[in-house]
């Protein structure tokens, strides 16, 4: 009963607030990759609704929890590379990695380079 009440009131405010799920979603993440790495529990629970629900809504919108985490800091990572006032190391730790070699192996994926490539490429 509760439950269902609150995935209701969470469908409300999504329709209420005009903007796209996927885009409050990574406005959240990006606030908190600098704790850690995002929790979808957090970030349910500052959207007010439960993790089901935003699994349930990013499933509709053809996306997952892991794949906007993913965009959200492989973005993050090119803006601050490009902008080249931090080290690799830096951007590592305000990306939420827990060791720069993480992310290292993150950029490679992303990049096809390590980030001092990247950043001299740029």
């Amino acid at each position: 009963m509760i439950a269902d009440l609150s995935e209701q009131l969470a469908e409300r405010l999504i329709a209420q607030q005009g903007g796209s799920l996927v885009a409050r979603v990574r406005e959240v993440i990006a606030r908190q990759l600098s704790r850690g790495d995002p929790r979808r529990e957090q970030v349910a629970a500052e959207l007010r609704m439960s993790e089901r629900t935003l699994q349930r809504h990013l499933s509709d919108e053809g996306t997952s929890f892991q794949d906007l985490v993913d965009d959200t800091r492989r973005e993050t990572a090119r803006r601050l590379l490009e902008a080249g006032g931090a080290t690799p190391t830096e951007v590592s730790f305000a990306l939420g990695f827990a060791d720069p070699s993480t992310f290292y192996r993150a950029c490679k994926r992303w990049f096809g380079c390590s980030p001092s490539e990247f950043r001299c490429a740029h």
